[in-house]
């Protein structure tokens, strides 16, 4: 346990985490920090790795991180143009009043590479670059690769089956991931 810096309340660790050596806050003072005292605390609030290393080389995970970061880089010259954006979406994400009519079928699969900013895609890379090692550790490499497309092509398909005459596109590796 450590004590916190502001009001030296006992302040235990959570889940197994260590507690930082200096700038530990308990829950009350966390939600009165100053913006410079926020901005220190953020290295523990977004994690950038796990502590469970593993045994080979997740090339499914790097080769997964590369293919969407090299799509939206390919796509991102034209964020600021809405018809654009507008025609991409159309064409390769997933819209489940098009499925439901058996047009752009395709786009189950393509909609998973597809994403709608730079946060969008900063947080799902951010999660299958700590979770995706692991799980392809544990599955091997093709296993892994077939988990996520699956997992990812589930998703849409509960999107679609929850309001089938959505013309709302779905975009992103949140439900692979």
């Amino acid at each position: 346990y450590k004590l916190c810096t502001h009001c030296a309340r006992v302040v235990y660790p959570k889940n197994g985490v260590k507690l930082r050596k200096v700038n530990v806050f308990s829950w009350g003072c966390r939600q009165r920090l100053t913006l410079p005292e926020l901005l220190v605390q953020l290295p523990d609030m977004f994690p950038l790795r796990d502590h469970n290393p593993s045994e080979r080389t997740p090339y499914v995970t790097y080769a997964l991180i590369i293919a969407n970061v090299a799509i939206f880089l390919i796509n991102y010259p034209m964020m600021n143009d809405s018809r654009a954006m507008a025609s991409l979406y159309y064409d390769w994400s997933t819209v489940p009043s098009l499925i439901m009519q058996g047009e752009q079928t395709h786009t189950i699969l393509t909609s998973m590479f597809l994403h709608g900013s730079v946060f969008h895609i900063a947080g799902n890379m951010l999660f299958l670059w700590i979770f995706g090692d692991n799980l392809e550790d544990s599955f091997g490499h093709f296993k892994f690769l077939l988990f996520y497309l699956a997992s990812g092509i589930a998703a849409d398909l509960v999107h679609i089956a929850a309001d089938p005459s959505s013309n709302i596109p779905t975009v992103g590796a949140s439900g692979a991931i």
